[in-house]
Protein backbone atom coordinates (compact mmCIF):
# COMPACT_ATOMS: atom_id res chain seq x y z
CA UNK A 1 0.00 0.00 0.00
CA UNK A 2 3.11 2.44 1.05
CA UNK A 3 4.46 1.43 -2.38
CA UNK A 4 1.59 2.47 -4.33
CA UNK A 5 0.93 5.88 -2.43
CA UNK A 6 4.51 6.94 -2.84
CA UNK A 7 4.21 6.19 -6.74
CA UNK A 8 0.30 8.04 -6.98
CA UNK A 9 1.88 11.03 -4.55
CA UNK A 10 3.53 12.83 -7.88
CA UNK A 11 0.33 12.62 -9.77
CA UNK A 12 -1.63 14.17 -6.58
CA UNK A 13 1.16 17.14 -5.98
CA UNK A 14 0.55 17.82 -10.02
CA UNK A 15 -2.91 17.37 -9.93
CA UNK A 16 -3.08 20.21 -7.66
CA UNK A 17 -0.78 22.53 -9.57
CA UNK A 18 -1.89 25.01 -12.17
CA UNK A 19 -0.35 24.29 -15.77
CA UNK A 20 -0.40 28.10 -17.18
CA UNK A 21 0.51 30.77 -14.59
CA UNK A 22 -1.89 33.61 -14.87
CA UNK A 23 -0.92 36.76 -13.81
CA UNK A 24 -2.65 40.54 -13.05
CA UNK A 25 -1.56 42.15 -16.56
CA UNK A 26 -4.59 45.00 -16.00
CA UNK A 27 -1.19 48.00 -16.39
CA UNK A 28 0.71 46.52 -19.30
CA UNK A 29 -1.84 48.92 -21.32
CA UNK A 30 -2.68 51.77 -19.67
CA UNK A 31 -6.47 52.91 -20.59
CA UNK A 32 -7.25 56.40 -21.94
CA UNK A 33 -9.84 58.14 -19.67
CA UNK A 34 -12.57 58.29 -22.59
CA UNK A 35 -11.46 54.56 -23.37
CA UNK A 36 -14.61 51.88 -22.69
CA UNK A 37 -13.71 48.68 -20.30
CA UNK A 38 -15.18 46.78 -22.14
CA UNK A 39 -13.84 46.73 -25.61
CA UNK A 40 -9.93 46.93 -24.46
CA UNK A 41 -8.13 43.76 -24.11
CA UNK A 42 -4.55 43.29 -23.46
CA UNK A 43 -1.86 44.64 -26.07
CA UNK A 44 1.60 45.02 -25.35
CA UNK A 45 2.31 48.96 -23.77
CA UNK A 46 5.35 48.88 -26.01
CA UNK A 47 3.60 48.09 -29.18
CA UNK A 48 0.71 50.21 -28.77
CA UNK A 49 3.09 53.46 -28.49
CA UNK A 50 4.49 52.61 -31.56
CA UNK A 51 1.15 51.86 -33.48
CA UNK A 52 0.27 55.48 -32.41
CA UNK A 53 3.76 56.96 -33.26
CA UNK A 54 3.17 55.29 -36.97
CA UNK A 55 -0.98 56.95 -36.78
CA UNK A 56 1.07 59.85 -35.96
CA UNK A 57 3.88 60.18 -38.41
CA UNK A 58 1.31 59.09 -41.19
CA UNK A 59 -1.04 62.05 -40.14
CA UNK A 60 1.27 64.77 -39.23
CA UNK A 61 0.44 65.16 -35.59
CA UNK A 62 0.18 63.40 -32.54
CA UNK A 63 -3.03 65.06 -31.25
CA UNK A 64 -6.82 63.15 -31.01
CA UNK A 65 -5.13 60.33 -31.26
CA UNK A 66 -7.34 57.49 -29.15
CA UNK A 67 -7.42 54.46 -28.79
CA UNK A 68 -11.03 52.94 -29.93
CA UNK A 69 -10.51 49.38 -29.23
CA UNK A 70 -7.33 47.15 -28.74
CA UNK A 71 -7.37 43.33 -28.91
CA UNK A 72 -5.81 39.37 -28.94
CA UNK A 73 -7.20 37.83 -32.01
CA UNK A 74 -6.23 34.87 -33.91
CA UNK A 75 -5.84 35.17 -37.53
CA UNK A 76 -6.46 32.27 -40.68
CA UNK A 77 -2.94 33.52 -42.07
CA UNK A 78 0.31 35.64 -42.70
CA UNK A 79 -1.97 38.15 -43.88
CA UNK A 80 -3.40 39.20 -40.26
CA UNK A 81 -6.30 39.26 -41.88
CA UNK A 82 -5.24 42.62 -44.00
CA UNK A 83 -3.92 40.48 -47.58
CA UNK A 84 -2.86 42.50 -50.55
CA UNK A 85 -3.38 41.59 -53.99
CA UNK A 86 -0.65 39.06 -55.49
CA UNK A 87 0.71 38.71 -51.95
CA UNK A 88 1.44 34.91 -50.79
CA UNK A 89 1.13 34.63 -46.43
CA UNK A 90 2.21 32.04 -44.51
CA UNK A 91 -0.68 29.54 -43.96
CA UNK A 92 -0.59 29.10 -40.48
CA UNK A 93 -2.66 30.64 -37.10
CA UNK A 94 -1.41 34.12 -36.42
CA UNK A 95 -1.27 35.14 -33.04
CA UNK A 96 -1.61 38.58 -33.15
CA UNK A 97 -3.90 42.01 -32.07
CA UNK A 98 -5.75 44.39 -33.61
CA UNK A 99 -6.07 48.10 -32.75
CA UNK A 100 -8.82 50.57 -34.38
CA UNK A 101 -7.44 54.09 -33.49
CA UNK A 102 -9.23 57.84 -33.85
CA UNK A 103 -8.04 60.42 -35.36
CA UNK A 104 -10.07 63.83 -36.24
CA UNK A 105 -13.55 61.20 -36.47
CA UNK A 106 -11.37 58.86 -38.93
CA UNK A 107 -10.75 55.09 -37.80
CA UNK A 108 -7.79 53.39 -38.44
CA UNK A 109 -7.35 49.41 -38.23
CA UNK A 110 -3.84 48.59 -37.72
CA UNK A 111 -3.33 44.67 -37.42
CA UNK A 112 -0.24 42.94 -35.45
CA UNK A 113 1.56 39.95 -34.87
CA UNK A 114 2.65 39.02 -31.23
CA UNK A 115 5.92 39.89 -32.41
CA UNK A 116 5.65 42.74 -32.88
CA UNK A 117 4.96 43.01 -36.37
CA UNK A 118 2.40 45.63 -37.26
CA UNK A 119 0.83 47.34 -40.64
CA UNK A 120 -2.30 49.58 -41.02
CA UNK A 121 -4.92 47.88 -42.72
CA UNK A 122 -7.07 49.86 -44.95
CA UNK A 123 -8.94 46.76 -47.05
CA UNK A 124 -9.47 44.26 -44.28
CA UNK A 125 -12.04 42.60 -42.83
CA UNK A 126 -12.51 42.31 -39.31
CA UNK A 127 -11.28 39.01 -37.80
CA UNK A 128 -14.05 36.15 -37.06
CA UNK A 129 -16.43 36.22 -33.97
CA UNK A 130 -15.40 40.12 -33.70
CA UNK A 131 -18.07 43.03 -34.24
CA UNK A 132 -17.95 44.04 -38.03
CA UNK A 133 -19.65 47.24 -37.39
CA UNK A 134 -16.39 48.49 -35.63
Amino acid sequence: MTNKLLLCLPLLLLAGCPVNETRDVSEEMPMPANQDQKTTTVVPAELLQKIRADLAERSGTDRGISVQLAEAVVYNDGSLGCPEPGMMYTQALVNGYRVVLQQDGQQFDYRASERGYFRLCQNGKPPRGRDPRI
